[in-house]
């Protein structure tokens, strides 16, 4: 029996450990990053195998792949890089170049992180140079391409202008041709209707001035320059111009254009604009182009820089999966209808600024590697940063946008919104009504953050399932490592930031809203702020801090919310300040707890309080806008006792409206304390005078009549010292005293004492004595007339306790 129990427990305890350790199941992941992080996952354990496996299942899924097939080796060339087998990639690449030349060449350029991919990308292009080289000196084995289906090679044949022109008029295509130069311009009568090439290696083409049909050139290799475009016959601008061409139809898909690519100013229309999976290793310039059907430029690569300036689309645009290896221009671009950028790499620069997109413009999951810049962009529906990196400076001032969604965006550097105005909703992480709807299915999700899903007119979604590496809720909260700037920013919507971080720990940063207006609800619940959190004049109808966390300060001076502004839950570090100096809010929920200073500190955690009590950091924007409205240094300190004033009668207010009277009476007596302690050491002589008087007297002694201790303690030193007068100055009088006529020096000090209370509270005013020179009768009269303030105040600060 005891062996039979233990060869069960052994083999439940295998049964436990193979299934913790099951793999998961990658034939149902649609996500191609979720495969790639599982995959990087298993090489940090040691499980080959399951990496190898994730690996290549995420080629089955990549977007590149429904339009590329992944033949062998190129495939096992992608999965070796993956695993990190530099030179068994290499390898497979070289063997691929006797297969397909062009296709390595596409997968080096879009796909593959190879850290020697520039040296193989240039062995690929001399090797076909030097094939198109052999073919023009009338080698017959200048082997291009091996059919997929056969295996069979398939060799350039030289091929020229006039002949590639004739077939097409015949209705032929030109297939695996070379060609030195492919000049339209020298091409006798008129332009066949349809031109098509295929497999093609090609020295330059020339096209301006001229209107095409239908152009096609496929799968081919340009080498030297390729002008359609407007050019100039000599120096730029000052001299003649050559026009460029138009099109009916034009198409470039998978082609490598080592030269220039010049289309600046072409017209095509109403057919496609089509360069998707093209390679430019130089120049691309589409500035000032027309296209009037669907513009494609999916998966392409720009090596040398792009320019597509003022260029205008009028049909669905996509630039998806594109890759700009150098600096961009997309400024003053025009689109009529919905641009998708979505997975884009721009490894430089990039500058977006006064574009037009009168539907939505997507950057979904896209990479900014340089400074990027959307300033004064319009886009009438949604701009959709969701998923994105910016890995440095970002502009997005002065922008018009419907809408903002940055779920799960990442700033690495700082980002600059300011004057910005969104008309409705802006996101920058999911709501708790949302989170709550799909904490069980995130698939849910992939309608909220991601707006491709494929061609407009497909039938069928790319995807399904949560994509971009969502895994969960809080993959799609923003996140912000430096500073962020929101300055003069309209926010028409709904606005949501909870849950996101702001800075990084050990960095200095600011997130400043300064000056922003919140239309709607406003959410910054369970957020972080490891740096500034500035909200100075602020206008907003509800803004939420619930749960946040404060690491330096929290800024809401001169705020204007004509709704509330709640801090339930949030916390504060112990070195963290709270300003709110001239702030206007109808409700404002704060605690005492969180105006408290720590220990040993200063009595509160207000910024301009420690600024009255001289601990002024001369580097804090708040004593930097001070000095702009031209407040010397020497008077910084008064401002402040003005400013901390100020914010307690916020306090008091806050207090009130929530019955909470002890706080109330607290921030009362901190108000009274520094609007005296401002005229003691900034006043005039006799207001220094008066305001002495007045803290020995009304805050010393009365606590300003909320401090019932202070009224105890100024009571017994009342009554002590007329016992003391009454002994010293009347020693002789006589007193009725338990039934006898005592003299003063004979009562006991105790007794005096009594004496003593028993005038201050007006209780046997007008003792019987004999034998007094009428002293006795005035410290008599004047201790009662001092009681009568004493209970005054007593009082009113006892009722208000009860009251409480």
């Amino acid at each position: 029996m005891r062996a039979f129990l233990c060869t069960l427990a052994v083999w439940l305890g295998l049964a436990t450990v193979s299934w913790a350790a099951e793999p998961p199941k990658l034939a149902e992941i649609e996500d191609p990053r979720r495969l790639q992080a599982i995959g990087r996952q298993a090489m940090e354990d040691g499980d080959t195998t399951l990496a190898r496996n994730a690996f290549t299942a995420r080629l089955d899924r990549i977007e590149f792949a429904t339009y590329v097939p992944l033949r062998p080796p190129l495939d096992e060339a992608l999965v070796a890089e993956a695993m990190g087998e530099f030179d068994l990639a290499a390898a497979k690449y070289r063997e691929a170049v006797e297969i397909d030349p062009l296709y390595v060449v596409l997968i080096l350029r879009i796909q593959s992180e190879h850290p020697e991919r520039e040296a193989l990308t240039a062995e690929v292009l001399e090797t076909v140079r030097q094939r198109g080289e052999a073919a023009r000196n009338g080698a017959r084995n200048a082997k291009i391409y091996t059919t997929k289906s056969k295996g069979e090679p398939r060799y350039l044949i030289p091929t020229t202008t006039d002949e590639v022109v004739e077939r097409a008029r015949q209705g032929n295509i030109s297939r695996y041709c070379y060609i030195e130069e492919l000049d339209f311009t020298k091409v006798k009568g008129a332009l066949p209707d349809e031109i098509i090439l295929n497999r093609c290696v090609i020295g330059s083409i020339r096209g301006t001035s001229l209107a095409f049909g239908k152009l096609v050139i496929s799968r081919s290799f340009v080498f030297g320059d390729a002008v359609f475009g407007k050019i100039f016959e000599g120096e730029r601008h000052k001299s003649a111009a050559v026009q460029p061409a138009t099109f009916r139809d034009m198409s470039f898909r998978e082609t490598v254009f080592m030269g220039k690519a010049i289309f600046a100013a072409v017209e095509a229309g109403p057919g496609r604009a089509y360069f998707p999976l093209v390679v430019f290793e130089g120049e691309a310039d589409f500035k000032g182009a027309e296209f009037a059907g669907v513009t494609d430029f999916r998966f392409a690569s720009f090596g040398r820089g792009a320019n597509f300036r003022f260029m205008r689309m009028t049909q669905p645009v996509y630039f998806g999966g594109t890759r700009y290896r150098a600096n961009t221009v997309f400024s003053s671009v025009f689109s009529a209808r919905q641009a998708y950028f979505n997975e884009s790499t721009f490894e430089g620069a990039v500058n977006f600024d006064d574009c037009e997109f009168q539907q939505g413009a997507t950057f979904e999951s896209s990479r900014f590697g340089g400074p990027t810049s959307f300033g004064t962009t319009q886009v009438a529906e949604t701009l959709n940063l969701s998923r994105a990196v910016f890995e440095d400076e970002v502009n997005v001032k002065e922008v018009h946008v419907g809408s903002l969604d940055a779920l799960g965006t990442h700033f690495r550097d700082d980002a600059w919104f300011m004057d910005a105005t969104i008309d409705g909703r802006s996101r920058f992480s999911l709501d708790e009504v949302t989170r709550h709807a799909v904490r069980e299915n995130l698939d849910e999700l992939l309608q909220i953050y991601r707006d491709y899903q494929g061609d407009e007119d497909a039938e069928e979604p790319i995807t399904t399932q949560s994509s971009y590496g969502v895994t969960s809720l809080d993959d799609l909260s923003a996140r912000i490592d430096r500073n962020i700037h929101f300055a003069n920013t309209r926010f028409g919507g709904y606005t949501v930031f909870e849950a996101v971080q702001f800075g990084t720990q050990g960095l200095e940063s600011v997130a400043s809203f300064f000056n922003a207006q919140f239309l709607g609800e406003t959410h910054f619940e369970n957020t972080r702020w490891t740096g500034q959190a500035d909200f100075t004049t602020i206008f907003g109808r509800e803004v939420a801090f619930n749960n946040a966390h404060f690491d330096r300060s929290l800024i809401l001076d001169d705020a204007n919310v004509p709704g509330r502004v709640t801090l339930t839950d949030a916390t504060f570090a112990d070195d963290a300040n709270l300003s709110f100096y001239g702030a206007e809010i109808a409700s404002f929920e704060i605690n005492p707890n969180q105006v408290d200073g720590k220990p040993g500190g200063h009595p509160h955690r207000l910024f301009y309080e420690a600024c009255a009590r001289g601990d002024i950091d001369a580097s804090d924007n708040r004593i930097r806008r001070m000095r702009f409205d031209g407040v010397p240094e020497n008077k910084v300190q008064q401002v402040c006792h003005d400013f901390v004033v100020d914010e307690f009668v916020t306090l008091k207010q806050s207090f009130g409206d929530r019955a909470m009277t002890g706080a109330e009476d607290e921030a009362y007596w901190w108000t009274r304390h520094y609007e005296t302690m401002m005229a003691f050491r900034f006043g005039t002589l006799a207001q220094r005078a008066s305001a002495a008087l007045a803290l020995i007297l009304f805050e010393g002694a009365f606590g300003w009549g909320v401090q019932l201790v202070n009224l105890g303690f100024a009571s017994a030193i009342v009554t002590v010292i007329f016992a003391l007068l009454y002994r010293l100055l009347c020693p002789n009088t006589i007193l009725v005293y338990d039934g006898q006529n005592i003299p003063i020096r004979e009562v006991s000090f105790i007794g005096l004492c009594f004496v003593s209370l028993q005038s201050l509270i007006a209780i046997n005013t007008g003792w019987d004595f004999g034998d007094d020179d009428h002293t006795f009768r005035y410290l008599n009269t004047i201790e009662t007339l001092v009681g009568f303030v004493v209970l005054t105040f007593f009082v009113g600060a006892y009722t208000r306790m009860i009251l409480a």
